[in-house]
């Protein structure tokens, strides 16, 4: 019965197609009918109705957008429509956005913090500053699509912001069933990126933890977890694992455990000094555990992806001159050169980061915590006692002794 269903969502007939969406946003209220239909392959065809921007499919579009919203409840299902290109998204209220204020004029930056090169080259049309993208024609000086994409769904998502427009108190209500999920709606990934990076802005604590969580879901790829760094994700929630709200919290240590998962982001947490913001939260002894076994494995990926960090003598110039190599090839050795420069300062402060306080937490944590937080410290341990200052602390504070009651416990 189900396949019949989903094949007249492809019909010519607009009105069996409306037919056939609103029969499938019924079903998807429940959850048995999951499975079934997306073996037919509805997500697609749902996509695609979606997407149309015909004016006769607006009911379709809403039944669609409605079965999309019922199958992302499922963590599997959600991994498929984002790689459809959709996001979901937590509806937080239109009041939660009065708090939103745009910033100030200054010299345009992208949304990740990164400042958009100045030009010592007059526009020959005139109004420098204000027509910057007639000077920016040097191959060096063009952003990257993934920039790109990011300033158009930034743009776009602070105009709807500043003109009251950006969500309405009853788009969640206007779904048909009184059963169904109505705290949440569904976007276009560059929209949809941009939108939980604002929210994750905002002073609503309930909207701000509801985003970040949305951030963590929606990072099931390499695409969306640079794409979220793009938007400028990286850096709001670091600052947010200090927020006094203990939910916000947790959400925001499962967003970057999530995003860690790319060596891009590991690179942009070191770059804003993100290390230092997660050992404090590991010090932290009323940290919640779940946030701590968060924050354990996002500083155990970081420190997984620094081949240089625990290199013996000669063995980081060898990596070092690999590197130059393949600078001299691609023509950038200069920038390359500056990147080595800055990972050695980077590296240079990891020492004094990891001090024999967080080696006794952690000792102290693989002790007492659950098989899955200690399998995580373990693995934290491992990187660390490869640094012969590292392991001379961890001696000091019987790790010995606690790794061997663990061994002996399971």
């Amino acid at each position: 019965m189900l396949i019949p269903i989903v094949r007249f969502l492809d019909d010519e007939d607009i009105k069996v197609k409306e037919v056939a969406a609103s029969i499938t946003s019924y079903l998807t209220l429940s959850h048995s009918y999951h499975g079934a239909l997306v073996e037919a392959g509805v997500i697609p065809k749902l996509v695609h109705l979606l997407q149309t921007k015909d004016n006769d499919y607006k009911i379709i579009r809403k039944e669609a957008r409605s079965s999309l919203v019922e199958l992302s409840t499922d963590d599997s299902y959600h991994a498929l429509i984002v790689d459809q290109g959709l996001v979901r998204i937590p509806l937080v209220g239109s009041s939660a956005y009065k708090a939103f204020r745009p910033q100030p004029h200054s010299w345009p930056s992208f949304p990740d913090g990164s400042e958009i090169q100045r030009s010592s080259r007059p526009s020959k049309y005139g109004a420098t500053e204000l027509l910057l993208g007639l000077i920016l024609n040097e191959k060096k000086a063009e952003p990257d699509e993934a920039k790109i994409n990011a300033m158009i769904g930034r743009s776009n998502q602070q105009f709807l912001a500043r003109v009251g427009a950006i969500e309405f108190d009853y788009e969640g209500k206007e779904q048909s069933g009184s059963q169904r999920n109505d705290h949440h709606t569904i976007l276009p990934w560059i929209d949809g990126v941009a939108r939980l990076v604002l929210i994750i802005g905002l002073q609503d604590v309930s909207a701000i933890a509801k985003a970040a969580h949305a951030i963590g879901d929606a990072s099931v790829n390499e695409h969306m977890r640079t794409s979220f760094m793009e938007a400028g994700a990286v850096k709001s929630l670091l600052q947010l694992l200090m927020h006094n709200d203990v939910p916000v919290r947790e959400a925001s240590a499962y967003a970057l455990e999530k995003l860690s998962g790319s060596s891009k982001v590991c690179e942009k947490i070191r770059v804003e000094d993100g290390r230092e913001l997660l050992v404090n939260v590991l010090k932290d002894s009323d940290t919640p555990v779940e946030q701590l076994e968060k924050t354990i494995h996002v500083l155990s990926r970081i420190l997984d992806m620094e081949p240089n960090y625990y290199a013996s003598t000669g063995s980081e110039d060898i990596v070092d001159d690999e590197k130059c190599s393949q600078g001299n090839v691609d023509g950038e050795l200069n920038g390359m050169s500056q990147n080595l420069l800055k990972q050695d300062e980077l590296d240079s402060c990891s020492d004094s980061i990891f001090d024999f306080d967080v080696i006794s937490r952690l000792i102290k944590v693989l002790k007492e915590s659950s098989p899955s937080l200690q399998e995580k410290c373990a693995t934290l341990l491992e990187h660390l006692a490869a640094c012969e200052q590292h392991g001379t602390a961890m001696t000091a504070a019987r790790s010995e002794s606690v790794i061997e009651a663990v061994l002996e416990m399971g």
